[in-house]
């Protein structure tokens, strides 16, 4: 089994309470997840510490997936324990997830956002209205997602996932996922779809 190596991981939202509820998350981008959920700490008040877990692949041999549930897993068994504490995992769907890895979430207690076809497509939903949810179809991979939305912000890269405008719309994300996700007990939703909302949720009611 290859090794992962935790290089470092950063905070991206500031409580006030030191004994804040923390979450801790492994993402399977480099990129666009990290500076998206950044952006999210700039933008929200909430009581939650969220905690992203940065990851460096050691050796090949696992798929995308894996090494993600390998790292929070790694992360989890390595942390002292504060009441509260939860693990989370965002996965894509475009990035071959498997019944096991989904199994193995379960079985340590590990929380799971999938993204289909991939993460990208949240970062859509926020530039999208209500109205387009009855019309928006299905896409053939991450790419027609990503040139979807340059559609309606050409200064869109994976380098440069997001800016603060963008927030604008993050309720309207957070419906409209929640609109599409028709079957939530899914391993993951149709495809538009992004469980995001569900960390947004609890970001932002606690």
């Amino acid at each position: 089994m290859p090794r992962l190596i935790l290089t470092n991981e950063f905070i991206v939202t500031h409580p006030r309470n030191r004994s804040s509820k923390r979450i801790f998350i492994a993402v399977e981008g480099f990129q666009t997840e990290k500076k998206y959920l950044k952006a999210l700490g700039d933008e929200i008040k909430t009581n939650i510490e969220i905690i992203v877990i940065n990851r460096q692949l050691q050796h090949s041999g696992l798929s995308a997936p894996e090494y993600v549930h390998q790292t929070i897993l790694q992360k989890k068994e390595s942390t002292e324990y504060r009441a509260g504490d939860e693990f989370w995992i965002i996965i894509d769907k475009d990035s071959w997830i498997t019944d096991e890895v989904i199994r193995k979430c379960e079985e340590d207690n590990i929380c799971i956002i999938t993204n289909n076809p991939c993460f990208e497509i949240w970062i859509l939903f926020h530039y999208l209205n209500r109205n387009q949810t009855n019309t928006i179809c299905g896409f053939e991979n991450c790419q027609s997602v990503k040139d979807e939305i340059k559609v309606h912000d050409d200064h869109f890269s994976n380098s440069r996932p997001v800016i603060h405008r963008t927030f604008r719309g993050l309720s309207t994300a957070v419906w409209i996922s929640k609109k599409l996700d028709i079957s939530p007990r899914n391993d993951y939703p149709n495809n538009p779809g992004s469980r995001m909302y569900k960390l947004i949720n609890i970001l932002l009611n606690d």
